[in-house]
């Protein structure tokens, strides 16, 4: 169970309700590859400002930490009955019975931007090879909020539904977002591994040509000729230089 002082960000202990955004992005400023994932961090600090509008002072710190402790469960019944049933069964599930609909709704969120940005500031930490997953993480909860939010809000009198439905939107467009990310990454990955399988196959016609009697000196343009034939095209004789030099096939 998360009690309030156990509640951190990439090592930053925060209050859900109180700690600034600003002071929670300067923190995360200074960890490793912040920049390439500036975007997601200034998304999920925005939709938590727009969260912690709706929680006052009296009641927020206590709904905040309510939600993160049930969120999940909160979410599962949510997701199976609608998203008319979200302030309810917070309300049911934490014991809150003074929440108001759209303060529900608001903690709701703000425990989903504060995992999100949780997940993500892991990564920012340096872990290896977590890209994706800390990407998907990020963005599970994201699809929560856009999931649930503005569907939970459409009854509610029109400025709450509103704010609702635009911290809905910028949960979608954030979503979005890492959806290109992810597939970038995904298309790099798939990249890298066609250039390693070429120049495999050019190191190891290299290798049967330089056994055959082919000298250093004549490697390159056979190389091209040959990839050439094979593909339609070929490297130029710098590129290709590159590869036997690797490969420790040239003069």
């Amino acid at each position: 169970m998360m009690q309030e002082d156990a509640l951190n960000i990439g090592g930053l202990a925060i209050h859900p309700t109180h700690t600034k955004s600003s002071s929670i992005r300067e923190y995360l400023k200074g960890l490793s590859i912040f920049d390439g994932y500036a975007f997601e961090i200034d998304a999920a600090l925005n939709i938590m400002e727009h969260c912690r509008h709706w929680l006052p002072e009296e009641i927020g710190a206590q709904l905040s930490n309510a939600a993160l402790q049930h969120n999940d469960a909160i979410y599962q019944v949510v997701s199976y009955y609608g998203a008319e049933h979200l302030a309810a069964r917070f309300r049911s599930d934490t014991g809150v019975e003074t929440a108001t609909d759209v303060q529900a709704i608001a903690a709701f969120a703000l425990a989903n931007a504060i995992r999100a940005l949780c997940g993500l500031a892991d990564h920012l930490q340096g872990a290896d090879g977590q890209e994706i997953p800390a990407l998907e993480y990020y963005q599970m909860h994201l699809e929560c909020i856009d999931e649930c939010v503005p569907g939970a809000s459409a009854w509610l009198d029109p400025d709450e539904n509103e704010a609702c439905c635009k911290i809905g939107d910028l949960a979608s467009a954030a979503s979005k977002q890492v959806d290109n990310k992810i597939d970038g990454i995904l298309s790099g990955i798939t990249r890298r591994k066609e250039l390693a399988n070429r120049d495999l196959a050019i190191t190891k016609k290299a290798l049967d040509l330089y056994f055959a009697g082919t000298p250093f000196r004549n490697l390159n343009s056979k190389l091209r000729a040959w990839q050439h034939r094979e593909t339609g095209k070929s490297l130029s004789k710098v590129q290709m230089g590159e590869i036997l030099k690797r490969a420790g096939l040239s003069l």
